[in-house]
């Protein structure tokens, strides 16, 4: 599924997490299609890679770009240079492929500096997913809480969403 630790294999583990446990407030919508891509940069007269590119697909319009990523297996932390990459590659998608401004996701195996943490904790637009996040993930906690006395409260559209895959897997 995942290549290793190194760089590709963080790459490949961060499109796996948005693809499979990612919350729709996370990536700015629902995970269609997860991929890297390369973009075209006038000013720096190259290409740009971008490790993940999610998409959103409605059946009645284009697929429409709700975050772009960037994955690090580096030793030292994520810090502010890594997000000002990430919103200039965000000021070039083209703007047929975005309604509205896409999430800035940063994933580190070695975490965020304290400017760059502070700095998301202002900001509605960037996610910061560290291995506690990548492995524990966040689509059920968006949408599974707890109760006094043990009751289990899941919304409308987790129920949706086992009864269809679920049920289908199951051939019922």
């Amino acid at each position: 599924m995942c290549g290793g630790a190194g760089p590709a294999g963080v790459e490949d583990l961060a499109r796996t997490w948005c693809f499979e446990h990612a919350s729709k407030d996370t990536l700015g919508g629902y995970a269609i299609h997860v991929r890297p891509t390369e973009i075209a940069c006038r000013a720096h007269k190259q290409g740009h890679e971008l490790d993940v590119v999610v998409t959103e697909s409605s059946s009645y319009a284009a697929d429409e770009i709700t975050a772009i990523g960037e994955a690090k297996a580096t030793n030292t932390p994520m810090d502010l240079p890594h997000l000002e990459r990430l919103e200039h590659l965000r000021s070039l998608l083209p703007s047929t492929k975005i309604n509205g401004l896409p999430k800035l996701l940063l994933f580190a195996r070695s975490g965020f500096t304290p400017p760059l943490a502070d700095l998301a904790a202002r900001r509605a637009d960037i996610e910061l997913i560290d291995l506690q996040r990548l492995y524990h993930g966040d689509w059920m906690t968006d949408r599974v809480s707890w109760r006094g006395g043990g009751d289990v409260v899941v919304d409308n559209e987790l129920v949706g969403w086992l009864e269809r895959t679920v049920w289908s897997v199951k051939g019922v």
